[in-house]
């Protein structure tokens, strides 16, 4: 007991619960540069937020206080002087301008007046390089359009039906940059130009399937289609041009050429199979053709048929040539048995040269892309007439029962008045 209490005595007198001084000190410039740190990130959040927030104050104000046809009225003049401002540091309206906004058409102004500034600027040996960037960033662009939440749809359909059109124009400047360019300035590109045309047609493919409208979404479709096909048009003039300087294609370049014919081998394998799907509508879907005449006949007989009169006042030739006269409105008979028969050779030929372009990737790269080229306008081709047929068809299938009953109407009163 005696020896319990000098050892609490000592704990007393001894301050054993003092933190050493080199643990205090290294905690210390720690917690100081944490408190540091979250202290010029939140001023950072906050300075942001300040911004963005009064460019939607005032966007809003301006919005309540400016009538609709004033701001459509000097949205020109407006769109010129705020490019001019901007492009003289006032750049927070274009960076926080969203698609819908009355300030977008500066924000597209300003990206215009940049990028020709750029391109003024850029040496002659890399302003292709630098239109499929402009290229690129408009595909971008429509994909913002595309994810925005634009309340008005026939707003955003208008948006999105500009900047597919833009980044087209934008498209064929690069493709009739290529065609000009010398061939040594154009050996590095292929890489660049392989990866950025298939992933320009991959975001029209994804705004084709985000978008509600149906003709648009058709529309944007159907360019998706042709800007694959033009991605690799632009391949194979990059390749010509690596010929004409002498240069050979890297294992690098011959990779991502690969994938990318595959990916297009397998985009055409797709097309083949719904214009098959769509060439089955055609087997028994002729619009006009000769039943149609023969209901007219069959009206004719069912008269005769039924008259003791018509028995033996007209004859098969009269029948015929009632029949005949009147029947004049209804269109030759349809066959779409020589367009499906072409489908079938189609999709035959696709199947069979797929695997041949695949092997001949490993010994031609170049020719294995016009091959691929070949096979990729095919499909397109058959595809395309394919649709407008069965357009065609719909469409005359209303039109085909009313001019049946006309005829018929007619029949009955030529038969009658024969009879008489």
């Amino acid at each position: 007991m005696k020896k319990i209490q000098e050892q609490l005595k000592r704990l007393k007198n001894e301050d054993v619960l003092q933190a050493r001084p080199a643990w205090v000190l290294e905690n210390k410039h720690l917690l100081m540069s944490q408190i540091a740190k979250t202290t010029l990130e939140a001023s950072a959040k906050k300075e942001n937020w300040n911004i963005a927030e009064s460019w939607k104050r005032f966007s809003h104000i301006y919005q309540m206080f400016v009538p609709t046809n004033i701001n459509k009225a000097f949205r020109p003049i407006l769109t010129a002087v705020m490019a001019l401002v901007i492009t003289s540091g006032g750049w927070i309206a274009s960076a926080y301008a969203e698609p819908g906004d009355f300030m977008w058409s500066t924000k597209v102004a300003l990206n215009s007046v940049v990028e020709q500034g750029q391109l003024a600027l850029t040496p002659e040996e890399k302003k292709t390089s630098i239109k499929l960037d402009f290229a690129t960033k408009r595909a971008h662009i429509l994909k913002q359009v595309s994810d925005s939440n634009i309340q008005n749809k026939d707003t955003k359909n208008k948006l999105l039906k500009e900047t597919s059109a833009d980044l087209q124009n934008k498209l064929n400047v690069v493709s009739e940059s290529l065609q000009n360019v010398d061939p040594k300035d154009a050996v590095n590109l292929v890489k660049e130009v392989s990866l950025k045309t298939k992933g320009i047609s991959n975001t029209l493919k994804d705004v084709a399937t985000q978008t509600d409208d149906k003709n648009l979404s058709k529309d944007l479709s159907q360019q998706a289609v042709d800007t694959s096909k033009q991605s690799l048009q632009m391949v194979e003039v990059v390749l010509e041009k690596k010929v004409e300087a002498n240069s050979e294609v890297s294992d690098e370049e011959k990779l991502i050429i690969k994938e990318h014919i595959s990916d297009v081998v397998t985009e055409i394998k797709e097309d083949a199979e719904k214009v098959k799907e769509q060439s089955t509508q055609l087997k028994d879907q002729d619009v006009i053709d000769s039943k149609d005449i023969d209901v007219s006949k069959d009206v004719v007989k069912s008269l005769v048929a039924t008259s003791s009169t018509a028995k033996n006042s007209l004859t098969a030739n009269t029948i015929n040539e009632i029949v005949s006269s009147t029947s004049s409105n209804l269109t030759e008979p349809i066959s779409n048995l020589d367009l499906v028969s072409k489908v079938d050779q189609v999709v035959k030929t696709v199947s069979e040269e797929n695997n041949d372009v695949t092997k001949l990737a490993d010994d031609n790269i170049l020719e294995a892309v016009k091959k691929t080229i070949e096979l990729k306008t095919t499909v397109n081709n058959v595809s395309r007439e394919v649709s407008n047929t069965l357009v065609t068809q719909a469409t005359t299938k209303v039109i085909v029962p009313t001019t049946i009953i006309t005829t018929t109407s007619t029949i009955k009163t030529s038969v009658s008045s024969t009879l008489k």
